[in-house]
């Protein structure tokens, strides 16, 4: 048979809320969240080399808020003043979208596949930040228009070549959203809210590796993307996503090997790259990289495996990307230095 088809179903429920525990009051109010989804999924072999995909998924959700009363509002109230809580009027927003997957896979040999996908993604936007941002009166919660899903497109093509000695993976991606989910930090209130807008990603991931013999494996990954929006409202994206929305260019090197029949030795080398992050053409914010060197030794127990690991094990010394890509120097933090882990674990 050439045509496989899967069908499902997922379920979920989910309650959160975020306390001030000192103060005794909820930053973010409790909220629900339930969401129901069938899906279809399908494989068809056209040929012994050539595979379609393609699939259907029904997302049905609803965000269950009461009315809550928000944190006090310091920013316009007197020294010692207790200031002013909004009252956000509760519902029960739902939302509902079917979305298609589709894909194609040639394997020209044995080793090697070519493939490419399309595929729309749907994620829930941060609720809690956009909940707890409110800081005006005769808010209601049906009418946020920041709870709106997030709808992405997303383009993918690439490559997987595995002979037993050599494995290669490399992948250009493309993602875009006419409502994305943007997280802006506002000065005025010390937090970040979230700002729908139109937002584009592309990027490249790839990996080499090589199995110099049955006890060592070296390799290479690599990791690029960029990301902008609109920051003008005109529905064209003009301007750097900021760095907590987008991770750095990083390459990874690493090293594998079995130093005796009871001892594997991993050792890695990262490099984020440095990165500048521009709005309207103007620089606003600007990250120097660093590398940093981590190991992991596997010791076989006569009962269980003795893991030891130690990040950052030359102790560089670094500013974090977050605090180096987040235009507020009061917040720079130092990287974490060298940390030693032990663990043991036993499986039965």
């Amino acid at each position: 048979m050439n045509l496989r088809t899967t069908f499902g179903l997922d379920l979920s429920r989910d309650t959160t809320h975020q306390e001030l525990v000192y103060a005794d009051i909820d930053w973010v109010p409790e909220t629900t969240y339930e969401s129901t989804s069938p899906f279809v999924q399908a494989e068809w072999w056209l040929t012994d080399r050539w595979m379609l995909t393609g699939g259907l998924r029904h997302e049905r959700g609803e965000l269950q808020v009461d009315d809550y009363l928000t944190i006090p509002d310091q920013r316009n109230s007197p020294a010692g003043v207790r200031g002013t809580r909004y009252l956000v009027t509760g519902g029960t927003p739902d939302t509902s979208e079917t979305l298609p997957n589709l894909g194609l896979v040639w394997e020209a040999s044995a080793a090697l596949k070519l493939y490419a996908s399309y595929a729309e993604g749907y994620t829930v936007a941060d609720v809690g930040r956009v909940l707890r941002a409110i800081t005006a009166n005769n808010q209601q919660v049906e009418n946020l228009v920041d709870l709106q899903p997030v709808i992405a497109d997303n383009r993918e093509v690439g490559a997987d070549y595995d002979d037993g000695r050599w494995l290669v993976h490399a992948a250009l991606f493309w993602s875009d959203s006419d409502l994305g989910a943007r997280l802006a930090f506002d000065s005025a209130t010390q937090t970040y809210n979230v700002v729908r807008e139109r937002t584009e990603i592309r990027g490249f991931d790839g990996s080499l590796s090589y199995r110099f013999s049955p006890q060592q494996r070296g390799g290479l990954a690599y990791a690029r993307s960029v990301g902008e929006y609109d920051s003008n409202g005109d529905n064209l994206v003009d301007s750097d996503l900021p760095g907590i929305n987008i991770s750095p260019d990083r390459v990874t090197a690493f090293w594998d090997t079995a130093i005796s029949e009871s001892v594997n030795l991993h050792l890695q080398a990262s490099h984020a790259f440095d990165r500048e992050f521009d709005r309207l053409g103007t620089q606003v914010a600007r990250f120097e990289g660093y590398t940093t060197v981590d190991a992991l030794a596997r010791i076989a127990l006569p009962m269980g495996q003795l893991n030891v690991g130690v990040e950052n094990l030359l102790g560089e010394q670094y500013v974090t990307y977050y605090s180096q890509s987040t235009p507020r120097n009061d917040t720079y933090t130092a990287g974490r230095g060298r940390v030693l882990t032990l663990g043991w674990q036993h499986r039965f």
